[in-house]
């Protein structure tokens, strides 16, 4: 891209942003252009299409009914969809983030979000690690957002845990459970079995699946838990929980998000996909007693996110705290495998009723003291 070209999109993109008289008229003019333009000139606007579509979905302003982003957003999706309709289309790095941005939108039909699932999921084993990595997080999220997921879908995440087994050693396995880990594995022979993967790769690959086992009814979905387990097996040195943690985990909201996604599946009407993470030990009880392990055995991390207005741990951790209360013999038993004792959780927890009835709390938390009261009883109980 030569810099006037590069200047003309900043100049847009400025235009756009501060929502300029003269916005709605230059982004009306520049999509007439593109819809004249060939593949190759429109891809190498992407990256000026994620920006617009990027601060369409942050606007916030009082003058965002007057958003030219807001309004040609459904012209934009449609240029986005159509890049991706060519069957002579290859996903670009560039394209895939575009893509993510319709994702986070939640304007795709059923239809558009299989189209894109079955693209993108092709691109898993790409020789490009930053490829991998988008072309994962794209079907992760459609997966999270869409009621039923197919059955080719699962048999893409069978064939990919399949070749983690052939690929990965032990040594791997460890390396990317390193909070320093950076590096990525290739195989230097080009063949149909070549495999990119890292940590961000399996991260995604576990959330993905977890997206799936909250989906009831899938089809084939016997021969995805099959293949974790032997995964499982193959790995027994490891604790279930542990790798979770280690690989999952890089910050409070993704830690967040696999405690409640547990929940969540154990909380399901129909249990099958429960009992299977059962076999693996895998719990609510079990990885929310390790997160407060972690934590040092104390109530301060967990008062920290509790005061966090925009955090998803309250919902959670209230859910939780009801679960726990109707499944306490499960909880002692999950307690007493990780080598706690029960005045450790009283402990925590009367600390954690203590800032709770105090006033710096910026919700009311009546709601969540009664149900960790009741929860602090029923601790002591035979």
């Amino acid at each position: 891209m030569d810099f006037d070209h590069y200047q003309q999109q900043q100049q847009l993109l400025s235009h756009i942003t501060a929502h300029t008289a003269s916005s709605t008229k230059k982004l009306e003019a520049r999509l007439l252009q593109w819809s004249m333009s060939t593949e190759k000139e429109v891809a190498s606007d992407l990256d000026l299409i994620h920006s617009i579509l990027k601060h369409e979905r942050a606007c916030g302003s009082s003058l965002s009914s007057a958003c030219a982003a807001r309004i040609f957003y459904p012209q934009l999706a449609q240029l986005v969809i159509d890049q991706t309709n060519d069957k002579k289309t290859t996903l670009s790095y560039s394209l895939l983030v575009c893509m993510i941005d319709l994702v986070k939108h939640d304007s795709l039909t059923p239809s558009q979000s299989m189209h894109f699932i079955a693209m993108a999921s092709s691109l898993w084993s790409h020789h490009k690690i930053y490829t991998c990595r988008k072309s994962m997080e794209l079907c992760c999220r459609l997966v999270s957002r869409m009621p039923s997921i197919e059955g080719t879908f699962i048999d893409r995440i069978v064939a990919y845990i399949r070749q983690c087994r052939t690929h990965m050693t032990r040594l791997d396995v460890d390396k990317i459970r390193s909070p320093d880990y950076t590096e990525f594995f290739f195989e230097d022979t080009p063949s149909s079995s070549a495999m990119v993967y890292d940590r961000s790769t399996i991260r995604w690959l576990i959330q993905t699946t977890f997206a799936v086992l909250l989906k009831q009814g899938v089809d084939s979905l016997g021969r995805l838990m099959t293949e974790i387990k032997d995964l499982y097996k193959s790995m027994d040195t490891h604790d279930a929980k542990e790798l979770l943690f280690d690989v999952c985990c890089a910050n409070d909201d993704d830690t967040v998000q696999l405690l409640d996604t547990i929940l969540s599946i154990y909380q399901q009407p129909q249990q099958q996909n429960a009992a299977f993470l059962s076999t693996i030990g895998i719990n609510p009880h079990s990885v929310f007693l390790y997160f407060i392990q972690l934590c040092g055995n104390t109530h301060d991390i967990m008062v920290d996110l509790l005061l966090e207005n925009d955090s998803e741990f309250i919902a959670y951790f209230h859910r939780y705290i009801i679960y726990a209360t109707q499944y306490m013999d499960a909880f002692k038993k999950a307690n007493r495998d990780l080598g706690n004792d029960i005045d450790t959780i009283q402990t925590i927890v009367a600390n954690t009723l203590l800032v709770l009835e105090g006033d710096g709390f910026p919700y009311n938390a009546k709601p969540l003291i009664r149900r960790l009261s009741v929860f602090e009883e029923k601790l002591f109980e035979d």
